[in-house]
């Protein structure tokens, strides 16, 4: 498990995941004001959102490429995240 240390400014947040264990320092000076909120996932496993973000990057470098590739070679690239999601699918998962 990494550990990682936040200073933050007036005005400013971090944003985790629910399933990440952290903890909060003693306030030494001034007053702590927080807030609690939620967001849910279409993609329960955090493997497969990966995959699928990994997937919408590869298709927007594809879009914006100029590297004298041909579509078919740049999209080509594009889809090898895909098949991850394939075969975490045919594995019992669900995208």
């Amino acid at each position: 498990m990494e550990d990682r240390t936040f200073k933050l400014g007036q005005g400013e947040a971090v944003v985790y995941p629910a399933d990440t264990l952290h903890r909060v320092e003693s306030v030494t000076e001034g007053v702590r004001l927080a807030i609690t909120g939620w967001a849910t996932n279409w993609v329960r496993d955090p493997r497969q959102r990966d995959i699928l973000f990994d997937l919408w990057q590869a298709l927007r470098r594809a879009e914006a490429a100029g590297d004298g590739k041909t579509g078919a070679a740049r999209f080509q690239n594009a889809l090898e995240p895909s098949a991850d999601a394939g075969r975490m699918t045919r594995a019992g998962g669900s995208v």
